[in-house]
């Protein structure tokens, strides 16, 4: 790697990055998505767990 090479990365390794980053790096916004059924199914599992707090159950 030369010192005046393009750096790219995501925004999340850009912050880790801050304290010695270079004016040739640049940071890549990333939006994860998910498929409808994947969000379904996790929906589906979220609703069925249930949080025991102090010995009480609460269904979501």
């Amino acid at each position: 790697m030369q010192d005046n090479d393009i750096i790219v990365m995501t925004e999340k390794d850009a912050v880790k990055c801050m304290k010695f980053a270079q004016p040739n790096w640049y940071a890549l916004p990333v939006d994860a998505v998910i498929s409808d059924s994947l969000e379904r199914n996790l929906t589906d599992k979220i609703k069925k767990l249930k949080i025991k707090n102090n010995g009480i159950e609460h269904g979501f």
